[in-house]
């Protein structure tokens, strides 16, 4: 890249642009004085005069500039670094504490399971009674039927008689 300066004879002087050159004021003058204009590159004498004093002012300003802008992106970028370190931090607490829970459920789950298995017999033997119980309860309705239905007769019977 080329920066371009105006001389004080007003023409126009590139210079290559070069950090370590930009840097040091004094060398940004020194290469303004010591740059020979060229012929393609002239400007109108309208253009105004730039001393190398107020050249090395601007490059003062622009570094400081450019200092500003990369000292904002690297803070920027170090905060964000930090809040997804903080986010990553917080994500992994979250789940380690999930994976507690899981591990208490499981253990949990595993007792109900072994309680469920020890009363199996017993609940085999309630349905087995249950269904007595309801066998029970069917002859009980055919014998209320049954005394009922001799009742009947034996009260016709008595009329009779």
């Amino acid at each position: 890249p080329v920066i371009f300066l105006s001389s004080s004879n007003d023409t126009l002087c590139a210079l290559p642009l070069c950090l370590s050159t930009m840097a040091d004021s004094a060398g940004v003058a020194a290469a303004v004085a010591a740059e020979e204009p060229q012929e393609s590159q002239t400007i109108s004498k309208d253009a105004p005069a730039n001393t190398p004093a107020k050249v090395a002012d601007l490059s003062r300003d622009l570094f400081a500039h450019i200092h500003d802008y990369l000292e904002s992106e690297t803070t920027n970028t170090c905060d964000e670094y930090a809040l997804l370190t903080k986010l990553n931090d917080l994500t992994t607490e979250e789940y380690k504490d999930m994976s507690t829970m899981t591990s208490q459920l499981n253990a949990e789950v595993k007792r109900l399971n072994s309680k469920y298995a020890e009363l199996e017999p017993f609940l085999a033997q309630i349905d087995a009674i249950e269904a007595s119980v309801d066998s029970l309860h069917e002859a009980a309705k055919q014998l209320d039927g049954y005394s009922r239905r001799l009742d009947a007769k034996f009260k016709e019977i008595s009329k009779k008689s």
